[in-house]
């Protein structure tokens, strides 16, 4: 399925495609600078625009695609609150997160990731993090995500849970080889 570009008009605050079974993102929808909410979850979608120019984004929801990464534009949309890109087959993360400072929801559970960047230890307004089912061995110190409220990481292959915050709440780390915990 593909949907036409002339179909996005610049007034859109909110679009959902869910189960349209698309191939790609339209063209132009990366131009909508209004657009606050764009749900594309379970498509067919290999790969994303580049999605900076979303300036009013706060919620992006990709999941249950077939994305390999995330571009690294997303990463610099300062309003961007809520990110799930649950259930893709992405091998690896941009680097630098250091421009979502109000992210408070990332859910990147069921992929193919070894690896977490340091840079998501330093999203202090992340209140929870979900990264369930994946090959992670290790995982960036999280003690500084002070509200940090629920945290999943079953299901992995971790010798040892990271320095986690003291006040965090809800905490899974079944199914992984001999998880160790540190608390600082």
């Amino acid at each position: 399925c593909e949907l036409p570009g002339d179909w996005l008009a610049d007034s859109l605050k909110f679009i959902d495609v869910t189960q349209n079974a698309l191939e790609r993102v339209p063209d132009g929808l990366a131009n909508l600078e209004r657009l606050e909410r764009l749900i594309l979850r379970e498509n067919r979608i290999a790969t994303l625009p580049d999605l900076r120019r979303l300036i009013a984004l706060q919620e992006l929801d990709v999941s249950q695609n077939r994305l390999r990464e995330i571009p690294e534009g997303i990463t610099t949309i300062a309003g961007l609150r809520t990110l799930n890109a649950l259930m893709n087959r992405l091998e690896a993360l941009p680097l630098d997160w250091s421009g979502l400072t109000l992210l408070h929801s990332l859910e990147l559970s069921d992929n193919r990731l070894r690896t977490v960047p340091d840079s998501i230890g330093r999203l202090t307004g992340l209140t929870s993090l979900g990264l369930a089912r994946n090959r992670l061995r290790r995982l960036p110190d999280l003690s500084a995500l002070d509200k940090l409220n629920a945290l999943n990481l079953e299901d992995n292959q971790l010798d040892e849970t990271p320095a986690l915050p003291m006040k965090i709440e809800h905490l899974r780390i079944g199914g992984n080889q001999r998880p160790r915990h540190r608390v600082r």
